[in-house]
């Protein structure tokens, strides 16, 4: 009998050796290759699994052609590819998979000109949601008003990530104008929400931003900030800001601050409340693991020689997605431009993410 049972587990094993070996926490593997124009720099992971990604700018300001939004499937195979209409044909063109609705419609944050798109996968229809314009700096006195920056420079705009409110109101942040937007219910113009010198970096400001599982606070982190006060203004930080029972924003609140020069980006909540977060600085090229009281858990690679050893080197991994236990993390090579970095990482975290909050859903 023993012997007979010996047998069956050997065949099983046999049969299933990706149940056979557990993966270690922060395992890298390159899931996909993102064709040019390629820098990618935030996917969306939708309920059937599918993953979306855009093509983003490129660090020297060149033109590089209408954006394009691609799909994979969980395995990294490219499913469809379309084409972004109405750019600036001069522009140096991005897209952000920024959110998805409750009826599967993709909203994009496009960079020339700056504006929510809305679209729809199953029949390639795209439509303006939202726009955004350049506000000027708020005054000395008095600020900060409506719909101004209180940042020291007067910057363009740049929409960057996006997370929905129980009202159906979408905020997105601002990179460059070192605020928050909020996009009224159904789409429109968008309005200045909250602004503040904590998050103005002059030109690396606000970037994540989570709905967090109480449905009353966001989850924001900038890759620099507080230009004007004490302290380094090249460290990032990780905030709380709650939405007050009337719409308005209550007091912003700091968890971590990572080291100079490690540019927090894009980040993802795990279901203990674990923040992963990616570091984008030229430098550094991490993933770092927060708890929710702001201790650091880990990180990967360990240093820089470990990045080295991966198959694709981190360079710029700017945004995190949970995709159950795993997470897809998007490889942008802003800097280096090269197209060998481009890729999909399939992160493992050992534990699963917490729901996106979607309307409806």
């Amino acid at each position: 009998m023993r012997k007979r049972i010996l047998q069956s587990a050997i065949c099983v094993l046999l049969l299933f050796p990706a149940a056979a070996s557990a993966r270690d926490k922060w395992d890298v593997r390159v899931l996909a290759h993102v064709p040019p124009p390629g820098q990618p720099a935030l996917s969306l992971i939708a309920p059937d699994r599918t993953i979306y990604v855009g093509t983003f700018t490129n660090a020297t300001g060149d033109a590089n052609g209408p954006s394009h939004l691609y799909a994979y499937s969980p395995e990294g195979l490219m499913l469809r590819d379309w084409t972004i209409q109405g750019q600036s044909p001069d522009g140096n063109n991005g897209i952000q998979v920024a959110a998805q609705d409750a009826s599967g419609k993709l909203y994009l944050l496009d960079q020339d000109p700056p504006r929510v798109l809305t679209f729809d996968p199953h029949t390639g229809t795209q439509d303006t949601y939202a726009t955004f314009k350049d506000v000027p700096t708020c005054p000395v006195l008095n600020r900060p008003l409506p719909n101004c920056s209180d940042s020291v420079m007067d910057n363009p705009p740049e929409p960057d990530y996006a997370a929905w409110g129980t009202d159906g109101s979408l905020y997105v942040t601002d990179y460059t104008q070192g605020l928050i937007w909020r996009v009224p219910p159904g789409g429109g113009e968008a309005k200045v929400w909250f602004t503040d010198r904590q998050l103005d970096g002059t030109l690396f400001g606000p970037a994540g931003i989570v709905l967090m599982p109480d449905h009353r606070t966001l989850m924001l982190d900038t890759s620099a900030g507080g230009a004007t006060n004490i302290g380094n203004p090249t460290s990032g930080k990780l905030y709380k800001l709650p939405i007050k029972d009337d719409g308005s924003p209550g007091t912003l609140t700091k968890v971590w601050e990572s080291k100079p020069a490690e540019a927090p980006d894009g980040f993802a909540l795990a279901q203990s409340g674990n923040v992963y977060m990616a570091l984008v600085g030229p430098a550094t090229n991490q993933l770092v693991e927060i708890s929710p009281s702001g201790e650091e858990l880990g990180r990967t690679p360990a240093t820089p020689l470990d990045n080295q050893m991966l198959t694709v080197p981190f360079d710029e991994p700017s945004s995190i997605q949970f995709d159950g236990s795993r997470m897809i993390v998007t490889n942008d090579a802003y800097f280096s431009g090269d197209e060998t970095h481009w890729v999909l990482y399939d992160v493992w975290a050992g534990e699963p993410g917490a729901p996106v909050y979607v309307p409806g859903r």
